[in-house]
């Protein structure tokens, strides 16, 4: 489209055209030409990664889904993503992360969202949790995991399943004791890696 629109100064329709394949560079030239007409519901393909930035503009320029692996990979960054339901692949590059933060930018994409660079993890039980259930690749083997009770009663079989999962420790405050069943308040107190400070 874009080699066509330079050779003409008719209008290059494109309308019809269900969906559009580029480079990040190529389809942000085409969508910022106003040479170039498009239907508003196309699908988009990025053939190479794409920044927070650029793949915002080709997400405001259609309500289709734009698949994409995005090259930025803090969540200061990451944060900054408009729109929701696209299928981007996303590595998460902050060693330090917090699970509410993980838990909304998970909320935006329906691709891949991974976190195995990340060595401590933080939040309240409840975003722990969501986060836990909600992203398969989650952290690397060895993640650190700091728990606020919210003063309530943290989930021993919660605490067991993180226990579980890492070979890191978990640091608990701020709760009102454990609640579940005897077994997994059992596991929890005899686990050498799980800390109520």
């Amino acid at each position: 489209m874009n080699t066509l629109d330079g050779k003409t100064t008719v209008a290059v329709g494109a309308t019809a055209a269900t969906t559009i394949t580029g480079t990040a560079a190529e389809l942000v030239t085409a969508i910022q030409s106003s040479g170039i007409t498009t239907s508003s519901t196309y699908n988009v393909t990025v053939n190479d990664a794409v920044s927070v930035s650029d793949a915002n503009t080709i997400d405001a320029d259609t309500t289709g889904t734009v698949t994409a692996t995005i090259s930025d990979g803090d969540l200061s960054t990451l944060g900054g993503l408009t729109g929701t339901g696209n299928a981007y692949t996303i590595t998460v590059t902050d060693t330090t992360v917090a699970a509410a933060d993980l838990n909304t930018l998970d909320g935006k994409v329906f691709g891949v969202l991974n976190v195995a660079l990340a060595v401590s993890l933080s939040g309240s039980d409840d975003d722990i949790y969501q986060l836990i259930n909600s992203i398969e690749s989650l952290t690397s083997s060895t993640y650190d995991v700091y728990i606020d009770g919210e003063g309530v009663a943290v989930s021993a079989a919660f605490l067991r399943a993180i226990d579980e999962d890492t070979a890191g420790s978990i640091f608990v405050s701020n709760n009102d004791g454990l609640i579940g069943l005897a077994a997994d308040i059992n596991s929890v107190m005899a686990s050498n890696f799980i800390y109520f400070v």
